[in-house]
């Protein structure tokens, strides 16, 4: 195994744990928010799901390229904020109110989001691969 592919294993793995726990969490929230419900509490495990174990399969299928530090950190922190801004949103819908800064929350994730894919193009337009630096 190649240290690429044990890197996108961890990713995945990583990204896996995380879409769990949202799933546990965004649960365990509402059993005890009595039957108030929220579609930001509810769909909170598709952000891990969609924007990073999804992905995370695609490269290790070899369907995508894996792109370079850079693209991965923005993509992990852009996923990390989404993941945080729906389950905020989520709980002060089901408390019944509102917050004016969540909205930062969705805009730095989409923020984030943009500068990986931006990242990502570039690197392709570069025509480089992944290097792990071992000969």
């Amino acid at each position: 195994m190649t240290l690429s592919t044990s890197v996108n294993k961890r990713a995945m793995y990583g990204y896996l744990a995380a879409m769990i726990f949202c799933m546990v969490f965004s649960g365990i929230y509402e059993y005890f928010s009595h039957q108030v419900y929220s579609i930001y509490m509810i769909g909170l495990f598709l952000i891990p799901l969609l924007l990073g174990l999804v992905p995370a399969v695609l490269t290790a299928k070899g369907i995508l390229t894996r792109g370079n530090m850079w693209t991965e950190t923005l993509q992990q922190l852009g996923v990390g904020t989404m993941i945080l801004a729906s389950g905020l949103t989520g709980v002060f819908e089901i408390y019944g109110t509102r917050s004016a800064y969540t909205i930062w929350f969705w805009v730095a994730g989409v923020v984030l989001l943009a500068a990986a894919m931006i990242c990502y193009m570039a690197f392709l337009a570069a025509g480089r691969r992944y290097s792990t630096g071992v000969e």
